[in-house]
């Protein structure tokens, strides 16, 4: 019989193997790397746009005006270029209902 504590160990050993990119991780690096930021503020951009990506994946209803976050992983995914990457998240965010 397996021990809940083997299971769990099990489960957060195949989760840090998995190929599969962070979404969220993905998209701090995008919009930083589109974003103009000083490269002084790297580390600090990149834990906020990733917060921020997560919280509202979250599904953090505080943060449901911040439609270009929600759409950030979605246009770092499927845009190679900054300006496409730009594009994308203020197409989102003019489609946004008024706040």
């Amino acid at each position: 019989m397996l021990r809940p504590f083997a299971v769990l160990t099990f489960l957060a050993l195949a989760a840090c193997g998995s190929s599969k990119p962070d979404e969220c991780a993905t998209y701090a690096k995008r919009d930083f790397e589109c974003g103009g930021y000083p490269q002084s503020e790297k580390a600090i951009t990149l834990k906020l746009a990733e917060g921020f990506c997560r919280e509202v994946r979250n599904g953090n209803k505080d943060l449901d005006m911040l439609a270009g976050i929600k759409a950030g992983p979605g246009c770092a995914r499927s845009t190679t270029t900054c300006e496409a990457y730009k594009a994308c998240v203020e197409k989102a965010e003019a489609a946004a209902p008024p706040r």
